[in-house]
């Protein structure tokens, strides 16, 4: 079963109207694209070149396949999963039983496949990243009653997003060489800027609504997005400590409160975040009058 099929075909066909729009805008403003002429030499040098990209990507797949058969033949995957299971369960016992909801254990879990995927993602490509976090980190998340989509989208997020975790930081490197600064406070004021995104997975795993795999009606969808969407902004605003004005530091840990109630998929969590947030705005904009008094 074709779940979403008649907003797949909406979609379809407002996508075909923009294009017919766009081509209808070039005709109109004249607007045509410079004439390119292959010959049979650049079509046997573009395969040539394709080749030679793939190379990379054929060496560390072959390299991530044996770590894989490795990590099978040892069965460090199945340990890997028991440890953070057990892991996640004892610090789940060990909490009062007034803060231990029915998702407790499953945050525990997140928050130590986070590390564990920022940790076997550093320095590798991108396709080896997630060859191996799949075969090592995804089977935690989707032992725990994770959708299998979900979960292999987590621990890519968080693979890729290890290339940007200092120290070994790679893209770094490159920008550091272009703008003149030293490599490492390049890579850690470019984590700062990323950090907003640290949040997403969490959304989509808890709330899996907005990855269009659920059956639900359209404006719970609408809902659930708008609300992640306003999550993802009190959450960035809390990592740049800036609204509308510097952040006095209750008033980050209420962007910090809200960020997370958004996560939740329940209407009672939503109304809290967003009075909270009601909360936030109003006093930086008193903070913002008082400024230009």
């Amino acid at each position: 079963m074709i779940r979403w099929k008649p907003a797949i075909s909406v979609v379809t066909w407002i996508a075909l109207a923009i294009a017919w729009l766009f081509a209808i805008s070039q005709k109109k403003f004249n607007v045509k694209a410079a004439p390119v002429r292959f010959d049979w030499k650049q079509g046997i040098s573009g395969f040539e070149t394709a080749a030679r990209n793939a190379l990379s990507i054929i060496v560390a797949c072959s390299t991530a396949g044996i770590l894989i058969g490795v990590i099978t033949t040892s069965g460090l995957s199945t340990k890997f999963t028991r440890i953070v299971i057990d892991f996640s369960e004892t610090l789940t016992n060990a909490l009062p039983a007034f803060l231990v909801t029915s998702n407790t254990q499953l945050y525990f879990a997140l928050i130590l496949t986070v590390f564990a995927c920022l940790l076997l993602g550093l320095g590798l490509p991108t396709t080896a990243t997630y060859v191996v976090l799949a075969a090592i980190v995804a089977p935690v998340l989707t032992d725990m009653g994770v959708h299998v989509i979900v979960a292999h989208l987590f621990v890519l997020y968080y693979g890729v997003l290890a290339d940007d975790t200092p120290p070994i930081n790679l893209p770094a490197y490159a920008t550091a060489g272009i703008a003149k600064a030293g490599p490492v406070r390049t890579g850690v004021q470019g984590f700062k800027y990323d950090s907003a995104a640290l949040l997403l997975p969490f959304v989509f795993t808890l709330n899996p609504t907005i990855l269009l795999i659920t059956d639900v009606s359209w404006y719970q969808v609408v809902w659930a997005i708008i609300t992640a969407t306003i999550g993802m902004i009190a959450f960035a605003s809390f990592i740049q400590n800036w609204l509308l004005r510097t952040y006095h530091w209750y008033e980050r840990l209420l962007a910090l409160l809200a960020a997370l109630l958004f996560i939740q998929n329940h209407l009672l969590t939503d109304v809290m975040a967003l009075t909270i947030l009601l909360v936030l705005v109003s006093l930086q904009l008193l903070g913002v009058k008082r400024e230009h008094m």
